[in-house]
């Protein structure tokens, strides 16, 4: 029996989540690096639009992209490191003085409450604060692998990407392969939908969060706003991750009222994307069900970490698309039949 070309799709597939496990960081550096090189494609048809120079688009593209990683990543550490001294002066000035002058005019009980709440808190402050220590002690020499190896993979595939249709009858051999041919088109073209439609969903949100800290008067607003877009990338755990140094600044710099203003320019941003933005520019290009892409993110994070977070709705992209082709294509033949 002759084999059809795309039976190789689901064992090159499988074989792919194999290596991302058992080669995490290799493996993981060129899956970030596929999915720059998937933002600065959709980057360089706009600029293409402009300019009308596919190779020049292309190059600028990359430029500004990862010219933007890196001023982003270079302006996030002082920022960060700043404002975590600042919110442990904070904690430590909070700490001199008992309770009860903080909380005038609190009850006994509550006052005990309060107390065993803040110490709870300050043992899991301390517990949380060493893990990360520890944590980016530890994976400090893989991050700076990755970095290199992630640079290296988006540059070059970002060139050679153009070249790979002639590989693909060295890759998937067998009848059909024309078919194959057309459906992977389809699956990079859904790919780039989803991508493009990220960035635009990204761009609104960092324009949101930056105008909504600017109206709260919370500090650095250019630099939260560009930190929410790019974590904005990051389905459902963006938000998380631009919290945390938001909070940093809000409590640092007006304390309680700081975190109650971040928290609410934040959410609002959020209910936008969510209720607003990805319906109108994600879903109706994808055609997706949310809780499968919940689901699908929760379990593909559990088995991958940040890495399968960042993978699951493209995985789903593909899973639609060869089910749509290849197994309700042909039980529609076999009826007709």
């Amino acid at each position: 029996m002759r084999w059809k070309s795309h039976y190789f799709l689901p064992i090159y597939f499988f074989s792919y989540l194999v290596l991302l496990k058992i080669l995490p960081v290799t493996v993981g550096s060129l899956t970030i690096g596929f999915f720059f090189v998937l933002i600065i494609d959709a980057l360089a048809k706009i600029i293409q639009k402009i300019i009308k120079l596919p190779v020049l688009s292309k190059l600028l593209a990359s430029i500004f992209f990862l010219g933007f990683m890196a001023l982003s990543i270079y302006n996030i550490i002082p920022v960060v490191l700043n404002e975590g001294k600042s919110v442990f002066d904070f904690v430590i000035k909070f700490s001199e003085k008992p309770l009860s002058e903080h909380f005038p005019g609190i009850s006994e009980k509550n006052l005990e409450f309060l107390e065993n709440l803040f110490d709870n808190i300050g043992i899991w402050f301390g517990k949380f604060s060493e893990n990360i220590l520890s944590h980016l002690v530890s994976i400090l020499p893989n991050l700076i692998t990755s970095t290199i190896l992630l640079v290296l993979a988006s540059s070059y595939i970002t060139f050679v990407l153009p070249k790979l249709p002639r590989f693909i009858p060295l890759v998937f051999p067998g009848d059909e392969l024309e078919r194959t041919k057309s459906f992977l088109k389809r699956v990079y073209r859904d790919l780039r939908l989803f991508v493009s439609g990220q960035i635009t969903v990204a761009l609104f949100v960092g324009i949101m969060v930056w105008f909504g800290m600017s109206l709260s008067g919370i500090k650095h607003p250019l630099f939260l706003g560009f930190l929410a877009g790019i974590t904005d990338f990051i389905p459902f755990l963006g938000v998380i991750l631009s919290a945390i140094p938001a909070l940093m600044i809000g409590i640092s710099q007006q304390g309680m009222i700081g975190i109650i203003k971040v928290v609410i320019v934040l959410t609002v941003a959020n209910q936008i994307e969510s209720w607003f933005l990805v319906p109108k520019i994600l879903s109706n290009r994808l055609n997706l069900n949310w809780f499968l892409i919940l689901v699908t993110i929760i379990g593909f994070g559990e088995l991958y970490g940040f890495i399968g977070v960042l993978i699951a709705v493209p995985t789903m992209i593909m899973v639609k698309n060869f089910w749509g082709e290849y197994i309700l294509g042909k039980v529609k033949i076999e009826v007709g039949k």
